[in-house]
């Protein structure tokens, strides 16, 4: 392996040093900034929270915003109220006459909630259903879910996770067009955060792994007015995603536009020094890199609160951010400047290590991480989930130390170390499976086949509904096709490499693939008429940002570019009504409607096959190829006798025996039959 390969599998995951929301699975839904609407590997839709709302009468009313793919805009809304001699619902009532018309209450059943109100409307500005439920629970403690119509089982579901404080789970069937993707997702999420919010949950979701999704949070808060500090951040963060795709150039310029903004902040400076230094790696620049870890940053400022016998707003914001109910009041663990700065300088040590480690310089690398580890666990004692997602990567660095000068019990305590952690933190994330696929790959690399298998499966079981086709998935798992094609892999084999297979398609081509079939065949009745026009508008939003982020770009547009800024922001928040009301009729149509679903099973797929009939699926990961064979009555999976880079040769090969332009002619040769044969076999 390069250096530059190994590095930049350190870099994607060395993005942002700290999260401020804390580990999922240990908050009830009121501490956390979103959570997951149903259930599957690929979350159809989800809440958001809102800080404001016109409809909270109390500091204990909460309020959410429901998202779901491929809609442009909020589909609904979730609410806890508390009535305090008021009714809450009525409250609400009245907030929505202006936008709704609706029928008297009626009484429905809701499995697992029992009876509640329920009301059927009608959008006023559009021919769109729009479907309300308040549940009345405890002293006066109102729950409601209203919203589009089309997306009634979302509006359930959440309304059933509100009641039990937790992501309950469900099936989600909304209408989805495929036109959208999780980036495009996840600019409509961070959208509808505020820029404190969107901010907490973008490092949230780089920290579990989700790297695409919150590079989005970073571009969208980086072109939104959220004073210099907050726009450094993002910006810093932005640059570093250029950065890791190698759009080097537009990385700098950002680094730079940070820094003005940032001018002296300590925290600031810090993130700015490990993101530059991350920027050199991604460009193989590892000297440069320490160079730049040494650069000096500016010191926190000193408090004189305890001789003073004063408290300062540096001593306030410790006591504020170590209260019971910081979390909780503001959706964040409440860091202060002394956290975030030593939580960086942490990162700037691991970092170091790391370098170390990829010259080859292993006896100076178990320094800096372990000093690294010492800082982490002392912010707090350790308690801040933030500092959880850096532990657990110098682990597994330390694991990689010890498996190279022959350790291998320690290399294994290591790997289970950094695990546990994310085990309890970010369950389910991206984060956690990269660690086990790590575990994994050193047990198969030790001949422990079982525990690699079983750790295998749970990662593939894992993934099987996201479709994640992920770089550093597809790495993780090539031990793994390894292991399922060698000779006795077991009756079980096939069915496993079939299940893996299915989580490797890559998601641009298969959406491609999908709107296109769709269009072709959606034909000329209403509902095809829908789809189309809900496309167009997707298209024609993603087309207005772009045009409206270029000319929010210049630092002195015209008064030509000011006037057409401002007609496209009202041009976008107009598509945007359309679209998700388009999306909410086309629900009505099965052929649209989109549920979250598991792997198709190799058993079920031999029952759809007749005798005679047979599937053959053929797929590349790493340096090898490999494919699985299957009949009504049996199956096979095996490794091609020939890389990809040799299949490719050949198949180019033999098409230029079929047809090949030479000065500008187009000639046909005789057929080579003989690499044909050799390419069948």
């Amino acid at each position: 392996m390069t250096m530059t390969r190994s590095l930049r599998l350190v870099l994607a995951a060395a993005l942002a040093a700290f999260a401020w929301a804390g580990p999922a699975s240990a908050q009830g839904l009121g501490q956390r900034q979103s959570f997951r609407i149903g259930s599957g590997g690929a979350a159809m839709c989800t809440a958001q929270s809102q800080l404001q709302d016109r409809a909270f009468a109390t500091m204990f009313d909460r309020g959410y915003q429901i998202v779901c793919r491929d809609a442009a805009g909020p589909v609904g809304q979730l609410y806890v109220l508390r009535d305090r001699g008021r009714d809450a619902a009525a409250r609400l009532a009245g907030l929505r006459a202006d936008r709704v018309t609706c029928d008297g209450p009626e009484r429905v059943e809701v499995e697992g909630l029992g009876a509640l109100e329920s009301l059927d409307c009608r959008l006023t500005a559009a021919d769109v259903g729009y479907r309300v439920y308040v549940l009345r629970r405890g002293r006066g403690t109102v729950y409601v879910a209203e919203g589009l119509s089309g997306y009634d089982s979302a509006l359930r579901l959440g309304l059933k996770s509100l009641a039990a404080d937790r992501e309950v789970d469900g099936e989600v069937s909304i209408a989805t067009t495929g036109a959208g993707d999780p980036a495009a997702f996840a600019r409509v999420q961070a959208g509808t955060l505020d820029a404190q919010s969107a901010l907490a949950e973008a490092y949230r979701r780089n920290n579990a792994g989700a790297y695409a999704e919150a590079s989005e949070y970073f571009a969208t808060l980086s072109q939104r007015d959220t004073g210099p500090g907050g726009q450094a951040e993002a910006m810093v963060n932005e640059a570093l995603q250029k950065s890791n795709l190698g759009r080097h150039a537009e990385a700098d310029s950002l680094f730079s536009r940070a820094a003005e903004m940032a001018g002296a902040d300590p925290v600031t400076a810090r993130r700015l020094r490990n993101y530059r230094a991350m920027h050199l790696l991604n460009q193989g620049m590892a000297a440069a890199a320490l160079t730049e870890l040494d650069r000096s940053v500016p010191p926190l400022a000193a408090s004189n609160a305890v001789g003073e016998l004063v408290i300062d707003r540096a001593t306030a914001g410790r006591l504020s951010a170590e209260s019971p109910g910081a979390s909780r009041l503001r959706g964040s663990e409440g860091l202060t400047q002394e956290d975030k700065a030593q939580i960086l300088d942490g990162q700037a040590l691991q970092l170091r290590g790391t370098i170390l480690h990829l010259q080859g310089r292993d006896a100076e690398a178990a320094a800096p991480f372990n000093r690294a580890l010492t800082e982490m666990v002392a912010i707090r004692g350790g308690r801040i989930a933030a500092t959880v997602w850096l532990r657990a990567q110098i682990h597994g660095e330390l694991a990689g130390l010890a498996e190279r000068r022959g350790d291998q019990t320690e290399a294994e305590r290591q790997h289970r170390v950094a695990v546990a952690l994310l085990l309890r933190s970010y369950p389910g994330s991206s984060a956690l499976m990269s660690a086990k696929g790590r575990l994994a790959g050193y047990y198969a690399r030790t001949g422990r086949t079982e525990p690699a298998l079983v750790l295998y499966r749970e990662i593939v079981a894992a993934n099987v509904d996201g479709g994640d086709a992920s770089p550093g998935l597809r790495r993780a798992l090539e031990p793994y096709f390894e292991l399922l094609v060698r000779e006795g892999a077991g009756a079980d084999a096939a069915a496993d490499l079939f299940t893996a297979s299915q989580i490797l398609v890559r998601p641009g081509v298969a959406q491609t693939q999908a709107v296109l079939a769709r269009e072709l065949s959606g034909g000329s009745d209403e509902a095809a008429r829908m789809f189309r026009q809900s496309v167009t508008l997707t298209r024609d939003i993603e087309r207005g940002r772009i045009e409206l982020a270029r000319l929010e770009a210049s630092d002195a547009p015209t008064p030509a570019a000011t006037a057409r800024m401002a007609e496209l922001r009202i041009s976008i928040g107009q598509w945007q009504q359309d679209q998700t009301a388009m999306q909410a009729r086309l629900a009505q149509f099965p052929r649209y409607r989109a549920v979250s679903s598991g792997a198709l099973r190799l058993a079920d797929l031999q029952g759809l096959l007749r005798p005679g009939e047979a599937y053959y699926k053929m797929l590349t990961l790493g340096d090898h190829a490999y494919a699985i064979f299957v009949t009504s009555g049996g199956a096979r999976a095996f490794r091609i006798g020939a890389t990809p880079r040799e299949l490719e040769r050949q198949v180019d090969a033999l098409r230029a025996t079929i047809s090949v332009v030479e000065n500008n002619r187009q000639l046909t040769y005789p057929f080579d039959l003989e690499l044909a044969h050799r390419l069948y076999q």
